[in-house]
């Protein structure tokens, strides 16, 4: 309860204005127990970032620890490409806080932004759905094009393609496919929640200069080392700990090393 208050107060912070730090922080408290008695309910918010103060919706607890990891921790920030991006592809977009992170780091950039959960999707569209140079695409990246069955979750963040429960059908696109119309990717964020794998195509890859991302370890020790030895062909790849996720980044050969500078 402490850590959830703490996260909740360090959080609110990115209200826009001193009546929004403090709705966000009734809101914040009530998610919890309202998740558990009715279930997620959109709250509209607005917050300031950077240079940037756009209206915000969040829905489930767990919308509030997106918000601490990538706008307060900045876990972003910490490993960028040297050269900044004119083409950033977001795989697992959730409700859009590391979009607004690379619209405000990135101003001059395109983002295509990636997320197959059909309510997360529509509070993505609320919340950066109006951002200059963001596109939308509601899909799942899977091993080929087509409908996919896609488990959403009570709490978004870990809705996937492999989790147990009811069922939607979503529009699925491979990596490939994805690649072969959006083109040259400077820089290539994953969380996708069990589906790095089907990043592993060596065409695709040799069409992305920059990674980062999060790989989801189901205790798979054999999956687990046959995705990061396909990354290491194409990047200079480093990685995290072991965990319920394992965070990792790199370059491709040749090209500048990720920057390494503190989060703001």
């Amino acid at each position: 309860m402490r850590y959830w208050v703490t996260l909740v107060a360090v959080v609110s912070r990115l209200g826009a204005g001193r009546r929004m730090r403090l709705k966000m922080v009734v809101v914040g408290l009530v998610a919890p127990l309202r998740d558990k008695l009715v279930g997620p309910r959109d709250a509209r918010l607005r917050i300031r970032y950077g240079r940037l103060e756009v209206p915000w919706r969040v829905g489930p607890s767990s919308d509030f620890d997106v918000l601490n990891e990538v706008l307060v921790l900045n876990v972003y920030a910490a490993v960028l490409p040297a050269k900044n991006p004119t083409m950033i592809l977001d795989l697992g977009s959730h409700m859009g806080a590391s979009v607004l992170f690379w619209r405000e780091r990135f101003p001059g950039s395109r983002i295509v932004a990636v997320e197959p959960d059909p309510v997360t999707f529509r509070r993505l569209g609320r919340n950066v759905g109006g951002l200059p140079a963001v596109e939308l695409r509601n899909l799942a990246v899977c091993h080929e094009d087509g409908p996919a069955k896609f488990v959403p979750a009570r709490q978004a963040w870990v809705s996937s393609l492999s989790g147990v429960g009811k069922t939607v059908t979503v529009d699925g696109r491979s990596f490939r496919s994805l690649i072969a119309e959006i083109g040259e990717v400077d820089l290539l964020k994953v969380d996708i929640e069990g589906a790095e794998r089907y990043i592993l195509d060596d065409w695709a890859l040799q069409r992305v200069r920059s990674i980062i991302g999060e790989y989801h370890d189901a205790g798979d020790a054999e999956g687990r080392e046959l995705f990061f030895a396909g990354l290491r062909k194409h990047f200079e790849l480093q990685v995290g700990d072991a965990a319920s996720f394992i965070a990792f980044s790199g370059s491709r050969f040749g090209g500048p090393r990720p920057s390494h500078s503190a989060a703001r």
